[in-house]
């Protein structure tokens, strides 16, 4: 099941702002049923906790640039998530558009 929201995930100073349509809240099966392309992270365990969220190269790239995002802290509606995992940009052409994802348990 997926679930969609406007919503904002940002930089803690909000310096940088996810906007729009950006974050699927998705439960704990999805990673497993579907292939998606994991750089970092733990496919079997991708939300250890629920505050955790898992972010497209390209969105870890505008928050954080070239440094490790994996672990860092972006803020969703004010509350702080680790990055537990990071995944491929998807193809032009894939029905997926979505930057971010978080366990729908949050939502």
């Amino acid at each position: 099941t997926v679930m969609d929201v406007d919503q904002n995930l940002s930089t803690n100073d909000r310096s940088k702002i996810a906007d729009g349509h950006t974050t699927a809240f998705v439960d704990s099966t999805f990673f497993s049923v579907f292939s998606f392309n994991l750089l970092a992270g733990d496919v079997k365990k991708p939300f250890p906790d629920i505050q955790s969220v898992v972010v497209t190269k390209s969105t870890a790239e505008k928050f954080f640039g070239s440094s490790q995002a994996l672990g860092k802290k972006p803020v969703f509606r004010g509350t702080p998530f680790i990055i537990t995992g990071i995944l491929a940009n998807f193809p032009a052409n894939s029905s997926l558009h979505k930057r971010s994802y978080m366990e729908n348990c949050v939502y």
